[in-house]
């Protein structure tokens, strides 16, 4: 029996579909291993838009692996640069 010469398309998707197949199953335990241990203080939705935002994703968000007390410093924070902006948006529209 004569072996198939394997071209190199064929090489390269092979390889292709193998790196496809272990960023797959690196995303799928990285967002399990997210699920099972998310923050209490987020809500469902939150939980669910933080793991879609994860998959393809090969760097660590910070901002979604955090403690209670830095969810509540994260939603002060984002409450004091919406107020900013808000007054930023006032004064540029009060000029005009």
């Amino acid at each position: 029996m004569k072996k198939k010469k394997i071209e190199p398309q064929e090489d390269y998707e092979r390889e292709v579909e193998e790196t496809t197949d272990m960023i797959t199953g690196e995303d799928v335990m990285e967002v399990t291993a997210y699920m099972a241990n998310a923050p209490d203080c987020c809500s469902k939705e939150e939980v669910a838009e933080n793991a879609m935002s994860m998959l393809g994703a090969s760097v660590v968000e910070p901002e979604i692996y955090h403690t209670e007390e830095e969810y509540e410093n994260a939603q002060e924070e984002s409450e004091i640069e919406e107020e900013a902006e808000t007054q930023n948006q006032e004064v540029v529209m009060g000029g005009i």
